[in-house]
């Protein structure tokens, strides 16, 4: 596996010796990747969710008003 020329030159940078150490890392990384993303999703998911609410309230005042002054 680090006969691929890319790969040694990763491995040479993080002075990996062998596969088992290289998967280690690469286990490491999907790791922090599925993390962070789950971050990103849940931030998204509560940042909408928000807005949503605020447009809501917005409207639902708006119509309360009309209503009132009819």
């Amino acid at each position: 596996m680090l006969h691929f020329g890319y790969i040694q030159n990763i491995a040479n940078i993080f002075n990996i010796q062998n596969a088992n150490q290289l998967l280690f890392i690469t286990f490491i990384l999907l790791i922090f990747a599925v993390i962070l993303t789950s971050l990103v999703r849940l931030s998204n998911l509560w940042l909408a969710n928000r807005m949503a609410q605020i447009i809501g309230v917005d409207l639902s005042c708006e119509a309360f008003k009309r209503t009132l002054y009819q």
